[in-house]
């Protein structure tokens, strides 16, 4: 799978789950894929899917990258989904921060759309 059809999954994922996909070019030149909101959840949510190879892990870096983008795109939260998971810095960041660390795993086992974003502060 690509990139791009990684990406298309998970958005197809989160609409089936009754969220509003939205996908804009400038999205990318923000640091993030596309966003998605919903009136359930309170707000916009960025999201960030890394498609990568099963021995790397998301970085703290990506984390911190896109804590700034929420600011910057007036949203509540972000979601970065990753096929292969996240180093412990990266989980540190994201424990305490409102950005939401996913796996597809997560998203593949979610059973509603609060445990499909792993969004923490909604509305």
């Amino acid at each position: 799978m690509s990139p791009v059809e990684f990406e298309k999954l998970v958005a197809d994922l989160f609409r089936e789950n009754g969220f509003t996909v939205r996908s804009t070019r400038e999205a990318r030149d923000l640091g993030y894929d596309f966003a998605i909101d919903s009136p359930k959840h309170g707000g916009l949510i960025l999201v960030e899917a890394k498609k990568m190879n099963r021995q790397s892990l998301v970085s703290v870096e990506a984390v911190r990258q896109l804590t700034v983008t929420i600011g910057a795109a007036g949203a509540m939260a972000a979601i970065l989904i990753s096929t292969s998971g996240f180093t412990s810095a990266a989980s540190a960041l994201g424990a305490a921060s409102s950005v939401a660390l996913r796996t597809l795993d997560d998203l593949l086992k979610a059973k509603s759309g609060e445990e499909l974003s792993g969004v923490k502060k909604l509305g």
